[in-house]
Parts: C-alpha cells; structure tokens; sequence
C-alpha cells in the first residue's frame, strides 16, 4: 500500500463502502486496478472514502458493463483535487488513519 496515491474518484450517492466489504457497480473505471469510493449526499462530498480494489469486471445481461470492487482500507482525500468538480476525477488518497481530517 503507498502512503498517497491518485487514484479516480467514484461517487457513492447516499451509500458507503467500508474497508473489507465488496460492491458491484455499474461503473467503467477502464484499466485502473484500484479506485477511492466518496459518500456523496445532496451533492455534497465528505473527505474521507474508501480505497478499493478492482476485482473483475463484469457483463451484465443486455449488454452493459459493471465493475466488482472490494474495500481495501481508508483513505484521506488531498487537496488540490478537492472539492470534485465532477463525477469522474483522480484524487489524492492516504491509507494513514491519522491524517484524516477531525
């Protein structure tokens, strides 16, 4: 685990993703091995998420496409990415607990 890495953002509306669990979304996050999943409430992100791993990607029945993803650990957002102008956006992430904003 690197102690800060970009990684894309994906948008959680009104769901959270804990370190340990697994989740399938309906995402493309293309070749990218790990992503960091942010609650997003009323349009508003916090700065923490979760750091996940991309486990496989998978077709679904019509055609369309979901990614399986599996939390890994926390992770602090950095600046300058934050606050996220858009849905999709590389994102500074730190696995270290104490650097998480109080």
């Amino acid at each position: 685990m690197n102690p800060s890495e970009t990684l894309r953002l994906i948008a959680l509306d009104d769901a959270v993703v804990f370190p340990n669990m697994g989740i399938t979304l309906t995402v493309d996050v293309g070749d990218d091995e790990r992503v960091v999943l942010v609650p997003r409430h009323d349009n508003e992100y916090i700065e923490v998420g979760t750091v996940a791993d991309v486990s496989e990607h998978v077709r679904l029945p019509g055609g369309g496409r979901a990614t399986q993803l599996g939390g890994a650990h926390p992770g602090s957002l950095r600046r300058p990415f934050w606050p996220p102008p858009i849905r999709w956006l590389p994102c500074a992430a730190v696995a270290d607990m104490k650097s998480w904003p109080s």
